[in-house]
């Protein structure tokens, strides 16, 4: 291949030595499953992209593809996203996706309909965000797929937590998740005891890292 077509990053460009960039998920031609991870078939073809928006399908500097199963079902990112296992043939990374939700999937959740034109070159009411709402940007934008409420009683009360997405609330050991809890009374405010929630795994009953793992150690996610 050669250099600045538009497939091998061009290392004088800053927005194009990104650990992941636009021209790789849109190259995505199909998903290979597989029992250890999930692997992503990426398109040889130099300057041609995949996507699912069928009425912007010209553009000055590549081919723009529109047939692709992957892209057009919302789920192209199981590619990465799906399940990690180890030598030991543990599942050290775990998305678990279910579809409980009617009409859900990768994209609906992670990248959802924002206002503005998806490019200079084709005007729009609205495009597909970008920005990839998770743990580390956008949070407010998946409140609304966890749920809380409480239970309560004379001398106490129950904090109810309802994972509303279509997946694991907690995907993989990196991840710790952490309930912080304030009761107003009398206009004081007290800061109760923080809980923490995690799944750790590894082997003979103590945590080690995930290529070593054989077990499920603690299980409070």
């Amino acid at each position: 291949m050669t250099k600045y077509n538009g497939v091998v990053p061009d290392a004088n460009n800053s927005t194009q030595m990104e650990g992941i960039s636009c021209a790789y998920c849109h190259r995505i031609e199909s998903i290979k499953h597989d029992w250890m991870m999930n692997v992503n078939v990426v398109s040889k073809e130099e300057k041609s992209y995949f996507g699912s928006l069928r009425e912007h399908i010209d553009s000055p500097f590549h081919k723009i593809k529109t047939d692709s199963a992957h892209f057009n079902g919302g789920n192209v990112c199981i590619g990465c996203h799906s399940h990690k296992k180890n030598k030991y043939d543990m599942n050290v990374c775990s998305t678990n996706v279910k579809h409980e939700l009617y009409g859900t999937n990768c994209v609906s959740c992670h990248m959802p309909k924002v206002k503005g034109s998806v490019s200079n070159l084709n005007e729009t009411k609205e495009h597909t965000f970008h920005g990839f709402p998770g743990t580390h940007s956008h949070q407010d934008m998946l409140g609304k797929y966890v749920g809380l409420d409480l239970n309560t009683s004379a001398n106490t009360f129950d904090v109810i937590i309802e994972n509303k997405s279509s997946h694991a609330l907690s995907l993989h050991p990196m991840r710790v998740m952490q309930l912080r809890v304030n009761v107003t009374r009398d206009g004081k405010t007290v800061a109760l005891e923080n809980k923490y929630f995690a799944k750790v795994i590894g082997a003979d009953g103590n945590p080690t890292p995930p290529w070593l793992a054989k077990e499920v150690v603690q299980d409070t996610a």
